[in-house]
């Protein structure tokens, strides 16, 4: 392979510092891969981060602010990042609310008037499709008319 780091480095593998650090580590621990990185020790349990949850759970329009009251009530001591942080790795997500309603009144109306006029048809002798009309004029051309109606 290669004697030296200069030669793999002029390869063009990687640069002379790199492959010096590989060889060291090689010499030393016989393993190039990444190491698992223990980083920093959580400051809650997993039976904390369960009541993290629950308090969520418990709360109308919970916020981290109000979740962490909560825990302070119950005196487990954290962060606001770290109940988003543990409400995020439970699979916990924050959206906001809808600021106007999905339907409007005029759409309602409109709606149950329709389904009052078409409640008496044969609904048997109808085929429903999503309103696409296909028009083929020539056998190389399509032309697609979408109709929306109410």
């Amino acid at each position: 392979m290669f004697r030296n780091s200069d030669s793999a480095a002029i390869d063009g593998m990687a640069c002379t510092s790199t492959v010096k650090r590989w060889l060291s580590r090689w010499k030393t621990d016989k393993y190039l891969d990444d190491h698992i990185r223990e980083g920093r020790p959580w400051v809650t349990s997993e039976a904390q981060d369960n009541s993290i949850v629950n308090a969520v759970l418990a709360i109308d329009e919970p916020t981290s602010q109000k979740v962490q009251h909560q825990l302070q009530n119950h005196s487990l001591n954290v962060s606001e990042r770290t109940v988003r942080r543990r409400l995020h790795e439970a699979g916990l997500q924050y959206s906001l609310p809808l600021s106007k309603p999905l339907l409007a009144s005029k759409h309602r109306q409109d709606r149950l008037q329709w389904a009052t006029q078409a409640q008496n048809l044969d609904w048997n002798k109808i085929i429903a499709t999503d309103e696409t009309t296909f028009r083929f004029l020539f056998f190389s051309l399509i032309f697609v008319l979408t109709i929306i109606s109410f």
